[in-house]
């Protein structure tokens, strides 16, 4: 039962992406990398993913064996590389094969899987980072997010930890996303010591901002507590 509610929840999440790359082109959703809004959105949220791994201790990613589940096409571990980390410790998982593809042309130093983040094919306690980043509010079933942190927990060495950056809140336009709360996360990993920031300025508020005012506006706005949609967390698994 349990394996036919991942194969649907699966197909569910491989159509939704399927539909949002034909809105993209058929440039009728913002899905892409060519807005201001959206060029500063993620230069906004890679510096605070820096300053909270550097609070966290993580001064340096040279030597850390790091896991991306649900990689994409590869984006984020590039960014690791571009902060120290060696391509021959970092790992990615993703469902989809055309993103794999992509991936494996774009990063072909870098390990980078197809498989399903409710069984990653790695051995218990194998990183020291892993992260996730929109993964979980693309999974609608509640059985399928507990796997997912479980084999996440499962392959995180002890002391290491688990970078997550997703949504807060609900999207009523999108129903293929379901926010995740903090008391969600501490459900779904009980155990950790969790660090969490709000970040990233809610897009239909950025995308309406005039771009020669969004240097200024963007991080004046993205103050207001209300108007963050992302959670971005470090989180710590106990040593045993």
């Amino acid at each position: 039962m349990i394996g036919q509610i991942v194969k649907t929840e699966e197909d569910r999440i491989k159509q939704a992406y399927i539909d949002r790359a034909e809105l993209v082109r058929q440039r009728k959703t913002f899905f892409t990398y060519q807005g201001v809004e959206q060029y500063m959105r993620g230069c906004d949220r890679y510096l605070k993913t820096m300053k909270l791994l550097k609070a966290a201790g993580y001064n340096s990613l040279a030597e850390l064996k790091i896991l991306d589940v649900g990689c994409g096409s590869g984006g984020m571990l590039r960014r690791f590389i571009m902060w120290g980390a060696k391509p021959e410790n970092l790992h990615g998982i993703e469902l989809r094969k055309d993103a794999v593809d992509s991936a494996r042309k774009l990063s072909p130093s870098i390990d980078i899987r197809c498989a399903s983040a409710v069984e990653l094919p790695y051995e218990d306690n194998s990183f020291d980072l892993v992260t996730q980043h929109t993964v979980f509010t693309s999974v609608l079933d509640d059985v399928m997010k507990q796997t997912i942190a479980q084999e996440m927990d499962r392959v995180l060495r002890p002391g290491g930890s688990i970078e997550w950056y997703d949504f807060r809140y609900s999207n009523p336009n999108n129903p293929n996303v379901c926010g995740i709360g903090l008391a969600e996360i501490r459900t779904l990993f009980p155990e950790y010591t969790i660090t969490a920031r709000t970040v990233t300025l809610a897009p239909p508020v950025g995308r309406r901002l005039p771009d020669v005012l969004l240097p200024i506006l963007y991080p004046t706005l993205s103050w207001i507590p209300a108007l963050r949609t992302h959670y971005l967390c470090v989180m710590r698994k106990p040593k045993k």
